[in-house]
C-alpha cells in the first residue's frame, strides 16, 4: 500500500447546480486542504507532494528478523507484509526486502525498473510495474507463482493467500487465480466481472464487485454468512475475512463465528493470520482480538502515533507513521440520470478512497468504495438526491 495524500473534497450542489463558494466548503469541513469552487463541473488544481519522511513500524513476530526495518527503508511510497518477509517501495524506485529468505524471496532482481507497487505472500514477492505486467521472485516454483505466466497482462492489483495462491485483479474488472489449487480456490468463475477488489485466504477466494456483492470460491469455504452488508472493501487471513462498511464498520466471517469486532471509524482494513488491524479516520491504529492465537498483532505499539498505511501478515504487521503526501488527483464531476458522476485521473499502484458526506459539519463521511488505479481515469456515480453532498478522495 502506498503513502497517501490529503483528501481533496468536491461540493456537489443541488438541482441546477449552483455555485459553491470556497469559504462555505471549508468552513463545513475544517481542516481539508483544497477545495474546489464555482459550478459542479469545475475542476480541483492538483495538491503538490510534500516531503516528510515517515518511518515504517513493526510489530508482532520477528521470526527471520522481519521485526526490525532496516535503516535503508525511507521515503517508503508502497508496503507489503509477506508472511515472514516485507517489501518497501522507494519514490526512487528501488524495492527493499527483510526478513526471510529461505526461498528466495529477498532476493529482488538487479534488473528491476518501473515498479509501482509491490506485493510479498508466503515466501514468494512480486512488484507491479508501469506497464501492467508483473515480475515474481522467491519459492513460488512448485506452486505455479514464479515465474509470473505470459498471459498475466494489464493487472491493476494482487492478493496472496496463506496456502500459496494469489488473485489478479486486471484493468477490464476481471480476475485471474495462480497458483496452488488444492481446494479449487484458483478457479474463478466462469463470466466473473466488474470485480474491485480481491482477497484470498487458505483454499478460499473472495471478488467484491462494484455494485457491493462478494462472489466467493474454494473447497475450504464454509458458506458466507447472509448479512455482509454492502462492503467496499475486504482483507482476508488465514480462515477469517473482513468486511469494510461504507460507514466504518466491520462485519467479520470466518472460522472463530461471525462475532462483530468492536470497532469502528475504520477507512482501511488488513488481515494477519489472526487478527484483523485496522486504520481508523483519525489516523490511529487498532486491532482485534487484542491477542490473537498466532501471536502479538493484536497488541498495537503505543508508540505508533498515527499512520497513514497498513499491512499485515502471517504473524506480522506493519504501518507507515506520520502524514506524508503525494500528489492528488484533480477532480471533475457531472450531472447524470440518477446523481452525480465524479470522475478523477488514477496511477496504476495507488488505491483510491471514495468518500461523500452532507454539507453538515456533524455528518459522517461515508465511503462510496475503494478502487485501484489503472492508469486511466475513474469514475464513481454518487446518489444524487440529497440537496446538497460532498465528495472526497484519497490517494494511497
Amino acid at each position: 500500500m502506498g503513502t497517501p495524500t490529503t483528501p481533496l473534497v468536491l461540493g456537489l450542489g443541488s438541482p441546477g447546480i449552483p455555485n459553491v463558494p470556497t469559504t462555505s466548503v471549508a468552513r463545513r469541513a475544517p481542516g481539508i486542504t483544497l477545495v474546489t469552487a464555482g459550478l459542479l463541473a469545475s475542476v480541483a488544481p492538483a495538491l503538490r507532494a510534500v516531503e516528510v519522511e515517515a518511518p515504517v513500524v513493526a510489530w508482532g513476530s520477528n521470526r527471520y528478523g522481519v521485526g526490525v526495518v532496516p535503516h535503508s527503508v525511507t521515503r517508503v511510497v508502497n508496503l507489503s507484509a509477506g508472511y515472514d518477509h516485507a517489501l518497501a517501495l522507494r519514490d526512487d524506485g528501488q524495492v527493499i526486502a527483510w526478513g526471510s529468505n529461505l526461498d528466495g524471496e529477498r532476493n529482488v532482481p538487479a534488473d528491476l525498473g518501473n515498479v509501482v507497487s509491490v506485493h510479498a505472500g508466503d515466501w514468494v514477492s512480486y512488484a507491479l510495474r508501469q506497464d501492467g505486467t508483473l515480475v515474481g521472485w522467491g519459492g513460488g516454483v512448485d506452486r505455479g507463482l514464479v515465474p509470473v505466466p505470459d498471459h498475466v497482462r494489464e493487472v491493476i492489483a494482487v492478493d496472496f493467500a496463506s496456502g500459496s495462491h494469489a488473485l489478479v485483479l486486471r484493468r477490464d474488472g476481471t480476475v485471474l487465480g495462480l497458483g496452488n489449487n488444492f481446494a479449487q480456490q484458483v478457479d474463478v468463475p466462469s463470466g466473473l466481472s466488474n470485480v474491485v477488489q480481491v482477497s484470498a485466504g487458505y483454499g478460499y477466494s473472495l471478488a467484491l464487485q462494484e455494485d457491493g456483492t462478494v462472489v466467493a470460491w474454494g473447497a475450504k469455504l464454509p458458506g458466507l454468512r447472509p448479512d455482509l452488508g454492502r462492503p467496499v472493501a475486504m482483507a482476508s487471513g488465514r480462515s477469517d475475512s473482513y468486511f469494510l462498511q461504507p460507514d466504518g464498520s466491520i462485519v467479520h466471517w470466518g472460522r472463530t463465528g461471525e462475532t462483530t469486532p468492536p470497532i469502528t471509524g475504520i477507512v482501511a482494513i488488513a488481515a494477519s493470520q489472526g487478527a484483523l488491524v485496522a486504520l481508523r479516520r483519525d489516523g490511529s491504529v487498532v486491532a482485534w482480538p487484542s491477542v490473537d492465537e498466532t501471536g502479538s498483532v493484536g497488541r498495537v505499539p503505543s508508540s505508533l502515533g498515527k499512520a497513514t498505511v497498513i499491512t499485515a501478515r502471517g504473524d506480522h504487521a506493519l504501518a507507515l507513521a506520520g502524514t506524508p503526501r503525494v500528489d492528488a488527483p484533480t477532480l471533475s464531476a457531472s450531472r447524470t440520470v440518477s446523481g452525480v458522476a465524479v470522475t478523477f485521473p488514477s496511477q496504476l499502484g495507488r488505491t483510491y478512497r471514495i468518500e461523500t458526506r452532507h454539507p453538515d459539519s456533524q455528518a459522517p463521511w461515508i465511503i462510496l468504495g475503494v478502487r485501484s488505479g489503472t492508469s486511466a481515469p475513474v469514475t464513481v456515480n454518487v446518489d444524487g438526491t440529497a440537496e446538497a453532498q460532498f465528495v472526497r478522495v484519497t490517494v494511497y
